[in-house]
């Protein structure tokens, strides 16, 4: 469940200042099923329950048990704690077989508190970055867009013709990384920064739980502001890169999520794919 990732060479944004990011520094992933989503199950969740999946999963240690409580999922996610608790029943419901959630007493404190375990995949999943889902940034995107960046990522691939087109100039040199021939691409590929999706929008709305084009709509500006996708054409027509190191993306300074776009000259790594 938690595992560790390297992220690529380039800068974060420490104190204002630009500080190199190096390959000796890790990250803790979550290893999210493919089979959520296939089967159909991400799409038939509640909104809150999905939101509150995305952070208690980002919590889940080696073992796949999570702790925070009812009152941390609801600060870091935007929902308030009764959604939280109509959230974490849903999954108690439908994701039984992986989803298992208990009080348990806490002798310290001379409270109840809840423990979650999330069943680890042992084949057929992909990596979500778990330190963005612990900051904050879960908050500040739109619930509709909860609900799709899972998918996005699910559906996202790249091939070493697609970081060719998109992998240039301005992104190439703000990564310090030059995509590389066709022989040396799957060395590359680990630390690749972003996946390119090209599902259709009919799927990427039913495989969410989207009901309708404007929710959408929505969902997917707000993760184009927060600098988790950006839409490009592909050689099928629309597409989106997919940010897989969105923890470096967070705009901090406070604003409406959905009055001030990025802008790709000036946000740095990972949030202007």
């Amino acid at each position: 469940m938690v595992s560790i990732l390297q992220f690529p060479v380039g800068t974060d944004q420490v104190d204002g200042s630009s500080v190199p990011v190096t390959h000796t520094e890790r990250d803790i992933f979550y290893k999210f099923s493919n089979r959520i989503i296939d089967s159909g199950l991400w799409a038939s969740l509640k909104r809150p329950a999905k939101s509150s999946f995305l952070c208690i999963a980002a919590h889940a240690d080696a073992n796949g048990k999570s702790f925070p409580s009812q009152g941390m999922v609801a600060e870091l996610t935007g929902i308030t704690a009764k959604q939280v608790r109509v959230g974490t029943e849903d999954l108690r419901e439908k994701m039984r077989d992986t989803f298992h959630a208990k009080q348990v007493w806490n002798q310290s404190t001379g409270r109840n508190h809840w423990e979650y375990f999330l069943v680890r995949p042992k084949m057929n999943w992909f990596p979500l970055v778990s330190r963005w889902l612990k900051d904050g940034t879960l908050s500040k995107l739109e619930s509709a867009a909860h609900s799709l960046y899972p998918v996005m990522r699910r559906t996202g691939n790249l091939h070493h013709k697609d970081a060719l087109v998109h992998f240039t100039g301005q992104d190439a040199a703000r990564f310090h990384l030059e995509c590389p021939s066709s022989s040396d691409f799957e060395s590359w590929f680990p630390s690749r920064p972003f996946d390119l999706c090209r599902a259709e929008v009919e799927w990427l709305m039913s495989q969410s739980g989207i009901k309708d084009a404007k929710t959408l709509r929505k969902g997917l500006r707000s993760l184009e502001t927060h600098g988790l996708i950006r839409e490009v054409s592909t050689d099928t027509g629309q597409g989106w890169l997919v940010n897989l190191w969105p923890h470096a993306s967070l705009d901090r300074q406070a604003r409406s999520p959905l009055e001030t776009p990025c802008d790709p000259h000036t946000i740095p790594l990972a949030c202007s794919l």
